[in-house]
This record gives structure tokens, C-alpha cells and sequence, in this order.
């Protein structure tokens, strides 16, 4: 089902105010390094890069999934399918390109599948994170594992200023939520500071820097993909506001990996959704089915017109977002032309957009040519990536 279905009702969005600061650009061969070890990498990205993998590798049938290295842009990592241990290799695109036998699988005994029916206590205190991450990732904060019967688990997390009685599965897919009370504003310190950074790891964002903004909300900057974020939040640690500074090279390029799966149940049947799980949709609708034009053209498909339709169902229910249109090329061409063109391209989507009369507003274009590749501009698959567009949502502020 796309989501136009699911995502009716219209909501007006304000206009755009500013446009991002371009910051330092990688140069052409740069994002190709050499061996890192894990200890090599800042462990923020570390750890927002392994969740991701992580929720991509489960949807492929993988448990007992661990990071052991980076090379040259690609992930290695240890997991288990079926009765075999492997190491794996995943490239910048998401694949799994090579499969290494590395042993047995370890097999549960008798007494762990006997307690996994009445309680969550087999489970060690790193499985336990895991799944908390997963239900971080679906906008939730200060998540607490209650007890496992069978298959499911009970948990208690926020949302906003509610807290909620969840069901999730031991992937951490939220099966059902029931409204509880009122949540606790996290008091500052070492602990609020702490439940922040694994909520943004969960939803993606790496290199954060948590900087005192006073009050009750807290401020941070820190990436996700290829953009840099200033970013403040409430007391119970909802981002309030999101502003692009500009660009985030790093050492991980997953920037390409399928985003975070966004469930139909997350979405509401009606009215708001909030900005961040917006910004999520929008991800996947642009991973799934990408924006496409006539070749060597501004011209947009006739296909890929019609899903911007689909694009504006979304962002009619989006208010208070700002959105940023960011047009990208591969490396095929000169420099001027490529930057022309990602321009032009990124000019075509926001009049499309324009047109669904989504309230006084003023989408932002712009065209950052060859100058941020998320893949290997060496292959054909690679190239295709590079040329994209990219919806980029701000909020909150002025």
C-alpha cells in the first residue's frame, strides 16, 4: 500500500526561513579509506551505524548481530542465520556482497527456552539494549523492558509527555500502546544527557555534541547522513527544534543504507505527524522509489510527477516543517554542469510541490552537484545512487 493511502488530511506547512551553510567538501576519492578498526571510529558513529545495520540485517533473516570492523567504507560484521555463524561484509548500498562460514550458531538450552516463556531475564544486558534501540527508533524515549511472556514483552517508554504501556515483539517492533499517565521531565545531568544520545543513535544521528542551552530544553549538534543539525529538545527529550548547518563528511558512508522500516501502525490515522517521524517517512517513500528525471534533464518522469503527489500527502500533515530540496549528481561531466543541472533538478521538484497548494510556504532548492556522494562513483549502481534527490525537513525556531 503507498502511503498517500494511508497519510490523508492536509496541514499547512511555514515557509522556509534561511538556507544551509555549505561547510567543508570532501574531495573526489576521499570517502575511499583504508582499513579502520572499530576503535578507530568516534564511538557515536559507531554506534548509530551498528543499529542501522543491525535493523537491516534482521529484516534479512540475521540474529546475534555484532560490528567487528570498517573497511574502505564497507561494514564486517558477525551474525547468525539458521545454524551458521558468519562474518559478513555489507557494502555502502545495504548488500550483504560476501558470506565468510564462521562457525556453529550457539543453541539456546532447555532452562533459557523454558525461562523466555515467563520472563526477559535470559536475556543479557546488551540484547536488552538492543531491543530498547529499536523502540527508540520508532520515537519513543526513556524505554524500560518490564517482562517477556513468549514471543512479546511488555515496556514502558514516553512519547511527548505521555507514557505509555507498549507490547513489542523481540525485535522491538511496537505491537500495541496503551496511554499510562504523564512522564517525568528528565532532570539535567550525566543520566538525561545519556537517554538523549541513545534516542538520537537509535533515529540515526552520529558525532553528537551536547552543548547547555538553559532552561528546560537541552541542545545538541550532530549528523545524520550527509547533513549536520543544530538541534534543541524539551524536557522530555521530544526534539523541539531542527536546523541545517550544512554537510557531515565521515569515515562510515552508510548514508546510502535502506532507512529505518517506518511501520503503518506508527502513523496516524489522522492529523499531525510529528516532525521527526515525517522526516523518517519521507526517507523510505525517496529510498523506495526515487526521483527521477529525463536524462541529462531537469525534466521529471511522468512516474515520478505522480509520486510527488504522494510526497505532498505526507507533508501536508507536517506542520510547522520546513523543507529543504536537495539535488545531487553523480561525477559524470564537468563540475559547473554538474551543479547547474542538481540545481535545476531540485527547482523542478519544488514547483511540482508548489502546486498542491500545500499553504503559504517556500520550498528551498539547491544544487550541490558531484560534491557529496553517498556511494562509489566507479560503477553504474553507484553513479544512480549519487543521483538523487534528497527532502530534507527543519523545524521549530523563528
Amino acid at each position: 500500500m503507498r502511503f498517500a493511502a494511508m497519510l490523508a488530511g492536509a496541514a499547512a506547512l511555514s515557509a522556509f526561513v534561511g538556507a544551509a551553510s555549505a561547510q567543508e567538501t570532501p574531495k573526489k576519492g576521499e570517502q575511499d579509506g583504508k582499513a579502520l578498526s572499530v576503535a578507530e571510529i568516534d564511538p557515536d558513529e559507531l554506534k548509530a551505524a551498528e543499529i542501522r545495520l543491525r535493523q537491516y540485517l534482521r529484516g534479512e533473516g540475521y540474529r546475534k548481530i555484532s560490528l567487528t570492523g570498517v573497511v574502505a567504507g564497507s561494514a564486517q560484521m558477525k551474525a547468525c542465520k539458521g545454524e551458521t555463524t558468519s562474518v559478513l561484509v555489507i557494502d555502502r548500498f545495504g548488500r550483504v556482497v560476501s558470506s565468510t562460514p564462521a562457525g556453529e550458531c550457539p543453541k539456546p538450552d532447555l532452562m533459557d527456552s523454558f525461562l523466555a516463556a515467563v520472563t526477559n531475564e535470559e536475556l543479557t544486558d546488551e540484547e536488552v539494549k538492543i531491543v530498547e534501540d529499536q523502540v527508540l527508533a520508532q520515537g519513543y524515549t526513556q524505554v524500560t523492558l518490564l517482562e517477556r511472556k513468549g514471543s512479546e514483552m511488555k515496556a514502558r517508554a514516553c512519547r511527548g509527555i505521555r507514557r505509555y504501556a507498549l507490547v513489542v515483539n523481540p525485535d522491538g517492533k511496537v505491537l500495541s500502546s496503551e496511554r499510562d499517565r504523564n512522564c517525568k521531565a528528565l532532570k539535567p545531568g550525566p543520566k538525561r544527557e545519556e537517554l538523549l544520545r541513545r534516542s538520537l543513535q537509535a533515529r540515526g544521528y552520529i558525532a553528537i555534541k551536547f552543548v547547555d542551552a538553559g532552561g528546560r530544553a537541552r541542545r545538541a549538534l550532530a549528523c545524520n547522513g550527509v547533513r549536520y543539525f543544530d538541534m534543541t529538545f524539551t524536557a522530555d527529550a521530544a526534539i523541539l527544534q531542527r536546523g541545517v548547518l550544512g554537510f557531515c563528511p565521515s569515515k562510515l558512508n552508510f548514508a546510502a543504507l535502506p532507512p529505518r522500516p517506518v511501520g503503518k501502525d506508527e502513523i496516524p490515522a489522522a492529523g499531525i505527524i510529528e516532525p521527526q517521524l515525517c522526516q523518517d517517512i519521507l526517507a523510505q517513500m525517496i529510498y523506495r522509489r526515487p526521483i527521477n528525471f529525463e536524462f541529462g534533464k531537469a525534466d521529471l518522469t511522468p512516474d515520478s510527477v505522480a509520486f510527488l503527489g504522494e510526497v505532498a500527502a505526507v507533508l501536508a500533515r507536517c506542520t510547522g516543517a520546513r523543507l529543504l530540496i536537495e539535488g545531487h549528481t553523480d561525477n559524470v561531466g564537468s563540475d559547473a554542469a554538474n551543479a547547474k543541472l542538481s540545481l535545476d533538478r531540485a527547482k523542478s521538484v519544488a514547483k511540482v510541490l508548489k502546486g498542491y497548494k500545500l499553504g503559504a510556504r517556500a520550498f528551498a532548492p539547491a544544487g550541490f552537484g558531484e560534491r557529496f556522494p553517498i556511494a562509489s562513483n566507479d560503477t553504474d549502481e553507484g553513479r544512480a545512487k549519487n543521483r538523487r534527490i534528497e527532502l530534507t525537513l527543519q523545524w521549530g525556531g523563528d
